[in-house]
């Protein structure tokens, strides 16, 4: 199968070290969104999935993402 996405979150920045270690409310309300397509395929133990996506805002903003996973995305 094929799928399209439209992918957001603010999970991106929680592991980067702060200089000063603190989070102010401009920090979490700062959302990253990303589109792409995936392909899926349907095997005994559950579909293979192949997502491509890039980045539309956030720091991240420019190349792309690739993923493989086995089972469905929650």
């Amino acid at each position: 199968g094929i799928t399209l996405f439209l992918d957001y979150g603010n999970a991106y920045g929680w592991l980067l070290p702060a200089e000063d270690n603190k989070i102010e409310i401009k920090d979490l309300l700062q959302i990253a969104v990303a589109y792409g397509f995936g392909l899926r395929y349907d095997t005994m133990v559950g579909p293979v999935r192949f997502d491509f996506a890039w980045p539309w805002t956030g720091p991240n903003n420019g190349g792309y993402a690739f993923h493989i996973g086995l089972g469905h995305a929650f």
